[in-house]
C-alpha cells in the first residue's frame, strides 16, 4: 500500500466516524490532509483508538504501540499505515 491510498482510507474512516456520531461532526466536511494534526480533530481516547482500528482493519495492517507513540499528524499514521500494509501486486 502506497502513502496515498494509506492517507484516502484514514481520512474516509474519520469522515464516516463524524457522520455516525463517533466523532466531532465538524469532521464530516472538514478539509483533512497530511498535515492534519490529530490533535485537531478532537478526538478522545476511544475516538482515537476507534480511529486506529478501522484503519488497520481497511488497510489490513497492524501497528505497534511503538509505532503509535510518534503520531502527531494524518501524514504520520498514512505512512507507518504504509509502512505495515501488505504490499498488494
Amino acid at each position: 500500500m502506497n502513502f496515498e491510498n494509506a492517507l484516502e482510507i484514514i481520512i474516509s474512516e474519520i469522515r464516516q466516524m463524524s457522520r455516525a456520531g463517533f466523532a466531532p461532526p465538524n469532521l464530516a466536511g472538514k478539509q483533512l490532509s497530511a498535515e492534519t494534526a490529530l490533535a485537531e480533530l478532537n478526538l478522545d481516547s476511544l475516538g482515537r483508538l476507534s480511529l486506529l482500528t478501522a484503519v488497520e482493519d481497511r488497510a489490513d495492517a497492524m501497528l505497534s504501540e511503538g509505532d503509535l507513540q510518534n503520531i502527531k499528524t494524518l501524514g504520520d499514521l498514512a505512512r507507518i499505515v504504509a509502512e505495515n500494509a501488505p504490499v498488494t501486486v
